[in-house]
């Protein structure tokens, strides 16, 4: 058989109480995993651990010895404190940071962290949606050692609030999303669907993403969108980076293109309409304040 694990922080006593794991201390944790793993596992089995598997682990050799099954290990983030401190080769098939193996039915990519991208090229891209894991996920893992010791608040400017934009553009992203779907008036197109859409453009080569896509019950209009949590105004540039993507995501449809902006628009964008380039219609905002923070662009 092949299992896979990731995560275990055998030895880690702070993941008991941060992770709410239900023991009283780390040594009751190391023996319940143990046990669990051996119930499970035998000795010509294959486990692929996804990292993270000791954290300051005061036996860690004892529990590699007591751990059936072939072990594989691809490393993440906290296994640097403790792979150069045994002898793997006894214990471990193999170690990478990036592994593409099969189970003899899906081809499978492991890596402790996350991935934009991967063989083959066509592929499905899986986000967590709560915003609460996304938030623990981004600012708890790699600051845990100072939320620990009780100093967070000391570097909360440094440590969280300056990435803090970039979490929120996701955030941001689904609202303009959700406001589309379910509260938007007098759209362009009767939508039956908006998310994110991912591809390659042919001509760079590249992988591009837009923010939203907006599909149509019938037809062949759609909305194309970006999303910008940023102080700053948005300008000309981003409407032809969106035209361009358009082309990538169809090249026989009719676009309506979204742009919101938390700090607004350039007045060059916004003299467009004035040109007759394009027309333009500013909504209510999405935020509780009277600000005009989307717009609307189609082409003539």
């Amino acid at each position: 058989m092949i299992y896979f694990t990731a995560d275990t922080h055998f030895g880690h006593a702070s993941i008991v109480r941060m992770c709410e794991r239900p023991y009283p201390d780390v040594g009751t944790m190391n023996e319940a995993m143990i046990a669990a793993w051996n119930e499970r596992v035998h000795g010509n089995d294959t486990v692929y651990i996804v990292g993270d598997m000791f954290f300051r682990c005061a036996d860690t050799e004892s529990i590699l010895k007591r751990l059936k099954g072939k072990k594989r290990l691809i490393v993440g983030n906290h296994d640097g404190s403790w792979i150069g401190k045994v002898d793997l080769e006894r214990y471990s098939l193999s170690v990478d940071h990036f592994l593409e193996v099969s189970d003899g039915t899906h081809a499978l990519t492991l890596c402790h962290y996350p991935m934009l991208t991967w063989k083959p090229g066509k592929k499905t891209i899986y986000m967590i949606e709560d915003n609460f894991f996304r938030f623990w996920y981004r600012f708890v893992p790699r600051n845990m050692s100072v939320i620990s010791s009780g100093r967070m608040s000391l570097v909360y400017e440094q440590a969280v609030k300056r990435f803090y934009p970039d979490y929120m553009g996701l955030v941001f992203e689904k609202m303009c999303q959700e406001y589309l779907l379910r509260y938007a008036q007098d759209l362009p197109v009767m939508l039956s669907d908006v998310g994110q859409w991912w591809g390659t453009d042919a001509k760079t080569r590249k992988e591009i993403q837009i923010d939203i896509v907006g599909t149509p019950v019938e037809g062949n209009e759609y909305l194309i969108g970006s999303c910008k949590y940023r102080n700053e105004k948005i300008g000309m540039d981003e409407l032809e980076l969106l035209r361009n993507y358009a082309t990538v995501f169809r090249k026989d449809g009719i676009f309506h293109y979204y742009i919101f902006s938390k700090g607004g628009f350039t007045p060059v964008l916004l003299e467009a309409e004035k040109q007759g380039l394009y027309k333009q219609s500013y909504h209510n905002s999405i935020y509780h304040n009277d600000s005009k923070n989307h717009l609307l662009l189609k082409n003539n």
